[in-house]
């Protein structure tokens, strides 16, 4: 008999929560589940990625909190063996109507940030939510070893509670879309970042240190992908260094692929991370990377430099070394890293949890 299971996330705009659940989605045996993907707001650029096999309830609703007796009353209609969620929000919200759930199903939830960075301790009433309301979660899925580590030490969280399993990228998808086309004038130097333009991805620090890089170098050029808060403010600076020429935000990309592929490099510039797709997804178009040595996940994907320059982006210039180092000095750094985080392995990862008694987990 199959397993029933309800994955929950808040929309298909297009961050890397909502792809990595819908990679999850697509990717599930459908002869071990019964699947229903429950949206909160389904609106999104990802909305053309939905399989058509499954289960999908789309709540109307703004705001999680505005979410909360839909969600009680849909996933009772479904009644699910198995629920997972991976936004913190929405992970608290869940575990706080555990009891209204008839099904007493299993709860797992993935942390999508590093908690020690991603979570305001000024707000104590949140953070005392996710002390409170994790530890009654079945398992905790964390992103990475790092990310571990700073989640028994935040929350408080026993170490058999969590289980890293890394990101999964489609990497044969990948491979093919990544050769649709290039966006990119050929005589330039091109230069690739890519994410939500918040204070957390650093874009700031990479305008200041691309600036540094055009005055000794003429030919580069810096496109950004991603939607925001601060592309304002990031507009702003780009025009106080008279960089208008040199540098282009593209917004939101549905294939980003062609982008890392045809670029000189790929630049990470976060403050801090979960566990960053962007920078595996770059790996898996054969991109040479730098990357912030942030918490969590850069140091662990690129073992340290072997797969790539990993920099401390708050001293300044050190993205500007790394570059010109990159041009004048070949670096052999090692190759098919992307094979470590193929769906097809990491699937499998996720269908044991899901397929796992109450019991087993907590062994």
């Amino acid at each position: 008999m199959k397993k029933k299971i309800s994955l929950i996330i808040p929309s298909l705009r297009g961050g890397g929560s909502e792809r990595v659940t819908l990679n999850i989605v697509r990717k599930l045996s459908r002869k071990k589940f019964d699947i229903q993907l429950i949206i909160l707001h389904n609106t999104g650029p990802l909305a053309d990625q939905l399989p058509n096999d499954i289960h999908v309830v789309d709540l109307k609703t703004s705001r999680v909190r505005y979410s909360i007796f839909k969600l009680i009353k849909e996933l009772n209609k479904f009644q699910p063996d198995v629920i997972f969620s991976t936004l913190g929000h929405l992970n608290l919200m869940l575990l706080g109507i555990k009891k209204r759930l008839k099904s007493k199903p299993i709860i797992i939830v993935r942390q999508n940030n590093v908690p020690s960075k991603s979570i305001n301790k000024n707000r104590i009433i949140f953070y005392f939510l996710y002390k409170l309301l994790y530890p009654k979660s079945d398992l905790v899925i964390s992103q990475c070893n790092e990310m571990k580590e700073d989640m028994i030490k935040s929350f408080g969280l026993k170490e058999e509670k969590i289980k890293v399993i890394y990101n999964p990228l489609d990497v044969s998808l990948i491979k093919s879309k990544m050769l649709e086309g290039n966006p990119y004038d050929h005589n330039l130097i091109n230069i690739v970042v890519a994410g939500r333009l918040t204070y957390q991805k650093g874009f700031d620090i990479i305008i200041k240190e691309f600036y540094q890089i055009s005055k000794n170098i003429q030919n580069v050029h810096l496109t950004i992908l991603g939607e925001g808060e601060l592309y304002s403010e990031l507009s702003k600076l780009v025009e106080y260094f008279n960089l208008r020429d040199k540098v282009d935000f593209v917004g939101f990309q549905a294939n980003p692929y062609p982008y890392y592929y045809n670029a000189y490099c790929y630049i990470l510039s976060s403050r801090w991370e979960g566990f960053p797709n962007t920078l595996l997804e770059a790996l898996a178009c054969e991109t040479m990377v730098i990357s912030s040595n942030c918490k969590t996940g850069p140091k662990e994907i690129l073992e340290d430099g072997y797969y790539g320059y990993l920099v401390d982006v708050n001293t300044k210039g050190n993205i500007k070394e790394a570059f010109i180092d990159s041009l004048g000095v070949k670096v052999d750094f090692k190759k098919n890293r992307e094979k470590d985080f193929d769906i097809k392995k990491i699937i499998k990862e996720y269908e044991d949890i899901f397929n796992s008694s109450r019991e087993e987990l907590s062994k």
